[in-house]
């Protein structure tokens, strides 16, 4: 097995330039119509992946009290955990491995794609996508790779491998927010390896960590999956505050489980405690802004947010980076 903390782990540089030592920043993404804070963000997308009209300023009902009472007992059992947490794709190490090697070629990289077959459909499909822009319909997966090249495959293996974990379907929630739960991660990587101002290699760390970070919520939703009972829903605030902290703790110890590299894992953790400490970079402020503006893009009918109408202040200042950000989510490309 590779060790991905070797593998993926490079010098942490600077990522966006408009951040604060404050964490998290100051972001406010303004429309022609209105002002819309991050607040504001999380609880309409939160509302729409429970299925719920709006969260309320109400105390926790029997059904948050039980869920969250069974998600801090499953991070503090670490072996429980363990069992819950999705398998690493065993083909992923394999693939980098020979992506990191100097003197590899497309025709290297299409044999080990050539052992699993729903990977060598998922690159072939994703090759036609309109991201790639081929005049011509690819067909052949070494011609696929020789096209996509090396920082391209290792998003787009990456990016295949993972669809089917944070696409499971299961109970009422997993059933309710599959297609929001890999439709969130796949934009919140786009938007992370736009803000990442930095080398190929560290911007595919920005890729997949954002691919990563909402790992957490696939299992979240099982646990509300196995405490729901159709007589009460998640409506409270405080429930979604705390549902959303207890998920990021999950994909952080996902993170660690996984060997990934020490930037992603204390750019998780950073994230979780809100402590600028945990790390030297800037990964988990972008990942922090790119949350935000994948999340803002999936709910853009409800606050009439356009790349072409939004202004997104970042610490008062305009922050084109996260302009050009929400720009390159604005569609969904799989």
């Amino acid at each position: 097995m590779i060790n991905f903390r070797k593998l993926f782990n490079k010098k942490p540089t600077t990522g966006n330039k408009e951040r604060e030592d404050t964490f998290p920043p100051n972001l406010l993404i303004s429309t022609e119509d209105r002002e819309t804070k991050i607040k504001e963000i999380d609880e309409q997308f939160f509302s729409l992946l429970l299925g719920v009209h709006s969260q309320l300023d109400v105390d926790l009902n029997s059904f948050e009290k039980s869920s969250i009472i069974r998600l801090n007992n499953l991070i503090k059992n670490k072996t429980e955990l363990q069992k819950k947490m999705p398998r690493l794709p065993l083909i992923l190490p394999k693939i980098m491995s020979v992506l990191k090697a100097d003197n590899s070629t497309a025709l290297d990289v299409a044999n080990i794609i050539e052992e699993d077959p729903v990977l060598v459909a998922d690159v072939i499909r994703l090759t036609n996508s309109p991201i790639y822009k081929t005049k011509e319909k690819i067909t052949s997966l070494e011609q696929a790779t020789v096209i996509i090249g090396r920082a391209g495959l290792q998003r787009l293996v990456t990016c295949a491998l993972l669809k089917p974990i944070l696409s499971a379907k299961g109970g009422h929630f997993t059933q309710l927010s599959s297609g929001l739960t890999w439709e969130l991660s796949e934009k919140v990587s786009i938007a992370v390896f736009n803000l990442c101002e930095d080398d190929d290699e560290n911007k595919f760390h920005a890729y997949l960590a954002g691919l990563l970070q909402n790992l957490g919520l696939t299992i979240g939703l099982k646990v509300l999956d196995s405490e729901f009972d159709a007589s009460e829903a998640p409506h409270s605030r405080q429930f979604l505050k705390v549902f959303d902290n207890l998920c990021q703790i999950i994909s952080l110890e996902i993170a660690k489980s996984w060997s990934m590299s020490d930037r992603i894992v204390n750019a998780f953790s950073a994230i979780v405690n809100t402590d600028t400490s945990k790390t030297s970079s800037d990964l988990h402020v972008n990942l922090y802004i790119a949350n935000t503006l994948a999340k803002a893009q999936i709910i853009s009918d409800k606050i009439n947010l356009t790349p072409f109408n939004s202004e997104i202040m970042l610490n008062n200042k305009t922050c084109q980076k996260c302009i050009d950000s929400l720009i390159a989510i604005n569609y969904k490309i799989s």
